[in-house]
């Protein structure tokens, strides 16, 4: 479609739906100029900006009212903010979901006629331009050279590694992300390369970066050290923790691509540059990382039921995890079950989406002993579903009682 069609189609969009609200009573008590605005500023303004990644803003009135009954499907099925983690099983720092007040007050409005009320004046859209949400970072890098999705790619997932050099030793207490074009860039997720795995994958494919089979029987993806989704903020580990980057290793960057209606047929370029964050203390304490869940089909399916765990035989501080769930369940869920019986909630998904895959970063790190089982459990569509799932599985940052190598050995797991 090219864009002048693209551009008609909007405006006759636009028209109709004009039209239809002309001739719809006002009943709402809420406005958008009062009420709606600062909810859409708050939750939805990083990504649904000019430039953004969503394919319209929401930060004018003349801009949003057209999309109201969108809105209010997308917020009601729980697709819209791309935050699936439920209220009261499990706390964590970036929650992003809207309060059962301001779900209200939206559902309100999109059904009472969407008045637009105080008409707001020089609004500042939230920036999509280039800018570190954490400040100047200590190291900048680059995926090597443009990246370009043709006409007929709506959707990709590459892998590059970053300024194609070897990277000294460090503790990363963080990393951000600048997308060269944010309104294709869906999320970019950071790991360590100490294999040169990446750099012959890369060496192998003569356009830039390269491409893995991620559902392939052994697939793993060494230590994650950091994760940027569009519309949710970086965040720094707290004081005393770091990540350790082995001197010779490799930073790869595995980025989600996702065009809007906006782009399709069309050719887009990105450059993305990742903001590398090092402490240049002494006394760091490593954040390893933990894996539980399956791959594939087990026997630990029952039906539509999926139910899996696995015991530690020594005692970690979780700090975070990042869900890697690559089929669409109804729920999953992750819990502890301590040596006592008690059971500690940890999260548990609804109707998760694997394209949004972020690290959920817990409010107060919870330690678990030696001799408790992690539980991941789950609930398909259909028995067809949960046969066909490809992934099940939690990645977490935790801190070891003793500083083992968790990534590669599972010292401290004993599959039950």
């Amino acid at each position: 479609m090219t864009t002048l069609y693209r551009m008609v189609a909007v405006l006759l969009l636009v028209a109709a739906v004009s039209n239809l609200r002309a001739h719809k009573p006002i009943s709402s008590k809420y406005t958008y100029g009062e009420d709606v605005y600062p909810i859409f500023l708050e939750h939805c303004g990083s990504c649904h900006s000019q430039n953004g990644v969503g394919p319209m803003s929401l930060l004018t009135y003349q801009d949003a009212y057209p999309w109201a009954q969108s809105i209010k499907e997308e917020i009601v099925n729980l697709s819209m903010p791309p935050w699936s983690a439920e209220e009261g099983f499990g706390a964590f720092k970036h929650r992003s979901s809207l309060t059962a007040h301001e779900l209200n007050v939206l559902v309100d409005w999109s059904n009472g006629g969407t008045p637009e009320g105080l008409k707001l004046s020089n609004v500042e859209p939230t920036s999509t331009e280039s800018t570190w949400s954490l400040g100047d970072p200590s190291l900048v890098l680059e995926i090597p050279e443009n990246f370009s999705m043709d006409p007929a790619t709506s959707e990709t997932v590459h892998y590059f590694v970053l300024n194609g050099e070897r990277q000294a030793e460090r503790w990363v207490t963080a990393v951000d992300v600048r997308p060269g074009n944010a309104s294709i860039v869906r999320s970019v997720q950071v790991y360590v390369d100490a294999t040169d795995r990446s750099r012959r994958l890369d060496a192998g494919d003569e356009a830039p970066g390269f491409i893995m089979d991620e559902l392939e029987p052994g697939f793993q993806i060494e230590q994650i050290i950091g994760i940027w989704v569009a519309g949710q903020s970086s965040i720094q580990t707290d004081p005393g923790l770091a990540y350790y980057l082995p001197a010779g290793s490799d930073l790869v960057a595995r980025i989600h691509y996702k065009k809007t209606w906006l782009d399709e047929g069309l050719s887009v370029e990105d450059r993305t540059a990742v903001g590398m964050y090092f402490s240049e203390a002494s006394d760091l304490t490593p954040i390893k990382s933990l894996a539980v869940g399956v791959s594939g089909a087990t026997d630990t399916m029952s039906g539509m039921f999926v139910n899996y765990d696995q015991m530690i035989n020594e005692s970690i501080e979780l700090l975070s995890l990042i869900p890697e769930i690559d089929s669409s369940p109804l729920f999953v869920q992750l819990e502890a079950i301590l040596p006592t019986g008690e059971r500690t909630p940890i999260v548990r998904l609804a109707q998760p989406r694997p394209a949004w895959r972020t690290r959920h970063w817990l409010k107060e790190p919870i330690q678990l002993p030696a001799g408790t089982r992690l539980n991941v459990s789950a609930i398909y569509p259909s028995i067809f579903a949960a046969e066909n799932m490809s992934s099940l599985r939690f990645n977490m940052d935790v801190v070891p009682e003793t500083q083992f190598n968790l990534v590669q050995n599972n010292h401290v797991l004993a599959a039950r």
